[in-house]
């Protein structure tokens, strides 16, 4: 499903009245941006869609210098693309100590 830059940002900053958000968490990050990736409900259709965005992080920069990087969320992204996804039940097996 293709959303405008302002569109999506309104279903990221939960201020979209046809959408839910449902997970967001931190995937990736680098020294100026956090990247999120989110899972929304789509209320009309009752569907799931995700989206990918980043944040500018702040960082503390030597003693008394604070520089905080202004970049909101999909900023470079005039379409964006949401991807319909499903939930599904993985199983996972990990090695623990005895």
């Amino acid at each position: 499903m293709k959303l405008s830059q302002q569109e999506a940002r309104e279903v990221v900053w939960d201020e979209h009245e046809d959408w839910k958000e449902v997970e967001n968490k931190l995937v990736s990050h680098s020294r100026w941006s956090l990247v999120y990736e989110g899972v929304f409900l789509h209320k009309p259709s009752n569907k799931y869609y995700s989206l990918t965005w980043s944040n500018g992080a702040t960082e503390q920069q030597g003693e008394n210098t604070i520089c905080i990087c202004d970049e909101r969320p999909l900023e470079y992204e005039k379409e964006v693309d949401a991807i319909q996804v499903v939930q599904v039940e993985k199983v996972v097996k990990v090695w623990e100590k005895v």
